[in-house]
């Protein structure tokens, strides 16, 4: 075990919200879900790889918020949910019974190996935050705080993705030691290059794990840009705008087709909108690219001329096993871990078979369509939560399209912080469509008293 140069100041910052702010320790956690490439100490001898485990503080806080609830029972307080929120609780907990009971299978049969084992708690603690956090963003004001967390945390992470691109153009010595300090497995990977020009990852593994989370926000963000003039000031636009221009910045294939995904959604949404804003903007891009030689020789690399690399027909062969793995056991899978993870479809089947696939494919549909149907039956009476409806439900969409391209991030906490989000926002809106749908039985019972009394 070995403490990091920032571990000991996070470790601290830790135990300080734990005593003394132990409702903000959720909060915590989605400011530092991107940090997957920071540690606050690491477990060197632990790992079914060389490099060992490294406890991320997205982690931390979320143990915390775990022992929280035991010490100071701050879930049962002040807390009203919707019927909708307990049926998603309750396939998530489906999904892990599932995930459990694959595992149990497999140990029965002599089937199972380590990964198994570390990845099934990972999915265990995931799962069990991703409840918590909606139990607590469902709160009065938690969706807000947990939306301006969130920004906060893009900016820093874009902040600090820029900061590494100017070194790596000047030279000057990048910081690695702060942000970068995990001995897990791929946590180097900020050091990838395309010849002189070093790629971003920011506080993440790889550039494709920080692209996914800063996705997250950007699909969001665009999105309640698109739709609220309300939103459309000078905060909202020049973190949104930081945030895509990184991931144009990221060489990272995961960013570009998340980018594409979300220009598609928006002109599926609002056609005129983006015309008006996206032909100036590809012209420029377009431009840029047309005078920049090496930017163009970048993004060739990223995108289309990847299916020539090693890391391209690994990951092909890679999928092709975890077919051949799914075949042989198909009801409940090899155990969750069992696949390498470079396409989400192939991972889910692999993993937990056809009943878990199905169980995970119908809680996500369920959030999906509560999202839809509560921003459009309350835009009128709410229209900010529905715009909030809008923006996560195709940051949900964006997560699912990369996941099929590049794989599920499900051992970083990024995903499960928009899905509790999600689910908490559907919540909110359910619980205030319910009280109208109330008032609207009273009225007409109001009408008749009062006519009778005047009469």
């Amino acid at each position: 075990m070995s403490p990091t140069a920032t571990g000991p100041v996070l470790f601290l910052l830790a135990l300080y919200v734990f005593a003394f702010r132990p409702t903000h320790l959720a909060y915590y956690a989605v400011f530092f879900a991107p940090f997957s490439a920071t540690a606050i100490v690491n477990f060197n001898s632990v790992g079914y790889k060389a490099g060992g485990v490294g406890i991320t503080p997205a982690m931390t806080f979320t143990l915390m918020l775990f022992v929280a609830q035991v010490i100071y029972g701050h879930g049962a307080r002040r807390l009203r949910i919707s019927s909708g929120h307990l049926v998603q609780l309750g396939l998530i907990l489906l999904f892990l019974a599932v995930a459990v009971l694959s595992l149990i299978m497999n140990a029965a049969m002599g089937h199972i190996i380590d990964p198994v084992k570390t990845h099934t708690i990972y999915l265990t603690i995931y799962l069990g935050a991703t409840i918590l956090f909606s139990l607590e963003f469902v709160r009065e004001g938690g969706v807000e705080r947990a939306i301006r967390v969130a920004r906060a945390s893009a900016i820093f992470v874009c902040l600090w993705g820029l900061l590494q691109f100017i070194c790596s153009i000047t030279g000057i010595p990048y910081p690695s030691i702060l942000f970068n300090n995990s001995n897990s497995d791929s946590a180097d990977m900020f050091a990838q290059s395309f010849g002189a020009f070093s790629r971003i990852s920011s506080v993440a593994v790889e550039p494709s794990v920080m692209a996914a989370s800063l996705l997250h926000f950007a699909a969001f963000g665009v999105t309640i840009l698109s739709r609220n003039a309300e939103f459309r000031t000078r905060y909202w636009g020049w973190s949104v705008g930081l945030v895509v221009l990184t991931l144009l910045l990221s060489t990272s294939s995961t960013a570009y087709v998340g980018l594409v995904v979300i220009a598609l959604l928006i002109a599926l949404e609002r056609p005129v909108l983006s015309l008006v804003t996206g032909v100036p903007l590809l012209t420029i891009f377009f431009g840029v690219l047309a005078s920049w030689t090496k930017g163009r020789e970048i993004l060739l690399a990223s995108t289309i001329n990847k299916n020539e690399s090693f890391s391209y027909n690994d990951r092909t062969s890679q999928v092709i096993r975890d077919l051949n793995s799914f075949y042989s056991q198909p009801l409940l899978g090899s155990g969750w871990g069992r696949a390498v993870n470079f396409n989400a479809v192939t991972t889910m089947l692999c993993n937990v078979g056809v009943i878990g696939t199905t169980v995970f494919a119908v809680c996500g549909l369920v959030t999906l369509v509560s999202l839809t149907l509560g921003a459009q039956n309350m835009q009128a009476d709410d229209p900010k939560m529905s715009c909030y409806a809008a923006g996560v439900r195709n940051a949900l969409i964006v997560a699912v399209v990369v996941g099929i391209t590049s794989g599920m991030k499900y051992v970083f906490m990024s995903d499960w912080v928009f899905w509790a989000l999600a689910i908490a926002i559907a919540s909110r809106l359910e619980i205030a469509q319910n009280a109208k749908a109330q008032v609207a039985s009273w009225m007409p019972g109001l009408r008749v008293g009062r006519d009778r009394m005047t009469s």
